[in-house]
């Protein structure tokens, strides 16, 4: 069997409820079925292992990692092969735009420019890059979110990688992120970004803002957040604003307690700010 095209990894495929709507995505795409091939990895590892592992297994020239809570529009992967023909040198890779929500966004910033960009933009969820940089490099787990952005460095310094971004929206977000996955998210980015800069002294440098992380305006912020989310569904709901308001301020506790963690050398742990997960409502 030929090789193909292009070797599209999902690393994070323990999501059935996203799942199914990603891989309908790549069932739709303009590119023939036969030049790409579609690598599924699972079993509730880490995310950077989960990568690593898929990508071992990718027989194409060129790579798409996408996360399964992605939803890829038909022309993905041939705007992929296109990028790839435009820039054959192996340090060239792109981030792949993607539609979100404001919740998202604020967790995952968008590019501010066209164009090249920093290694640390790499902790995206999509991206396409030549097989073969993970020859010589993978993703570390002890840099948990981060590990993009360590794999970056790293690859920067060996193989001058060119980090490309156009805006042109290729994916889109599945669903929303709740306000505990949310303030979850924000701890775990900030205490690895705190790691990151202690291990590259002098190269990275993450201002992580106000130290606002206060346990018990956390725990009273939540009570009303939740509140105002059970609500919000309602067609009569005019606190969307304010609802906006307080889960801001909760990513802000969040994240200054991530780094606060991560400086005291405890472990990664968000319950200690969220308390037990809350059970959906049936």
């Amino acid at each position: 069997m030929p090789a193909p095209a292009i070797s599209v990894v999902v690393p994070d495929c323990d999501r059935s409820d996203s799942l199914t709507q990603c891989l309908d995505g790549f069932a739709a795409q303009t590119l023939a079925r036969d030049r790409f091939e579609l690598i599924l990895e699972g079993g509730g590892r880490d995310a950077a292992s989960m990568r690593n592992a898929a990508v071992r297994r990718a027989r194409a020239p060129a790579i798409v990692v996408c996360s399964c809570r992605l939803r890829p529009l038909p022309e993905l992967l041939a705007r992929c092969l296109q990028f790839h023909a435009a820039h054959a040198a192996i340090h060239h890779a792109s981030l792949l735009c993607y539609a979100a929500d404001s919740t998202w966004r604020r967790l995952r910033s968008v590019p501010g420019k066209t164009g090249v960009q920093s290694w640390q933009a790499f902790d995206w969820d999509a991206f396409t890059a030549k097989t073969a940089i993970f020859e010589s490099a993978q993703f570390d787990p002890a840099y948990g979110c981060m590990a993009g952005a360590e794999l970056a460095l790293r690859l920067s310094r060996r193989i001058d990688l060119t980090l490309h971004y156009e805006p042109a929206v290729t994916c889109e977000r599945i669903g929303s992120m709740g306000l505990e996955e949310a303030c979850e998210a924000h701890y775990l980015t900030a205490y690895y970004q705190y790691s990151l800069s202690r291990a590259y002294p002098g190269v990275v440098s993450y201002a992580p803002g106000e130290m606002v992380a206060n346990s018990t305006e956390m725990a009273a912020l939540l009570a009303v957040a939740r509140e105002l989310g059970r609500r919000a569904a309602q067609p009569d709901f005019a606190g969307h604003r304010m609802l906006e308001a307080l889960c801001c301020r909760l990513e802000e506790h969040a994240r200054a307690a991530g780094w606060n963690a991560a400086r005291d050398g405890r472990s990664p742990n968000p319950g200690d700010i969220l308390g037990p997960r809350k059970p959906p409502e049936a």
